[in-house]
């Protein structure tokens, strides 16, 4: 990859880090989720754990599952991670590949739409149908949250978030692959952790050990995406979700 497109990459990178750590921001000044915010992340990591079950039994995808359930679209406070990004950023435009970037890049991206998509989920659900996340959790279930769903009438970024998984996937990847790449993050343990850097250091060596470990990832990506339609698709069609989904 040339300077310029390294350069082009580089600045994409700093604007998605920039609006990750706004959607963040809010989140690690009230030190915690919200009650709603928890109920529907629960709800939701529930939902993936038993869509993917079958892989998360399996040795070779199961760090994989755990890396896109956790580190990619799961409920945690990532404004660690992005604070750590933001002080080594020039640094790393210096040391790592385009590629290596261009992964993390679109981790960022991912976790991004996924905050922006999840928030307007939740306040379809509160204000449209009425959910009382701490009085009356149990009352989030599939058919409220499917109509929620329909509500945001957003079904061509959801289409961009399941896309978005594949890529970041396909991406990792290619990168876990460059003996090079690896190796730079090993050597780099240490002093990331003395710097301060521990948790972006331990984000990125749990993304590629994951692909790493899992080999070839068509088979993994594929039923990701192939999964995740199916359920958005019956979601919109008004119909039940697919059995072979495991959804309660």
């Amino acid at each position: 990859m040339t300077a310029a497109k390294k350069k082009s990459v580089a600045k994409r990178f700093r604007l998605l880090l920039e609006e990750t750590s706004r959607l963040t921001r809010s989140r690690a000044d009230s030190g915690e989720l919200g009650v709603g915010e928890k109920l529907l992340a629960q709800w939701q990591c529930a939902r993936l754990t038993s869509t993917y079950s079958d892989l998360s039994a399996q040795k070779r995808y199961r760090k994989a599952v755990d890396f896109f359930l956790t580190d990619l679209y799961g409920p945690l406070d990532f404004s660690q991670r992005d604070d750590d990004i933001k002080r080594v950023y020039p640094l790393m435009v210096n040391v790592l590949s385009a590629d290596a970037i261009d992964s993390l890049g679109k981790g960022l991206e991912l976790n991004s739409m996924s905050i922006t998509l999840d928030t307007q989920l939740l306040e379809a659900l509160e204000n449209e149908f009425g959910l009382d996340a701490e009085h009356e959790p149990g009352a989030l279930d599939y058919e409220m949250y499917a109509d929620a769903y329909r509500a945001c009438d957003n079904y061509d970024e959801r289409v961009r978030q399941i896309d978005l998984m594949v890529e970041v996937g396909e991406s990792l990847e290619h990168v876990s692959r460059k003996r090079l790449i690896l190796t730079a993050v090993k050597v780099a343990r240490k002093p990331a952790q003395l710097a301060g850097f521990g948790e972006l250091q331990s984000f990125i060596e749990r993304g590629l050990a994951a692909f790493r470990a899992m080999g070839s990832a068509n088979e993994f990506l594929a039923t990701l995406h192939s999964r995740e339609m199916r359920l958005l698709d019956a979601i919109y069609a008004c119909k039940p979700p697919p059995k072979a989904l495991n959804i309660c």
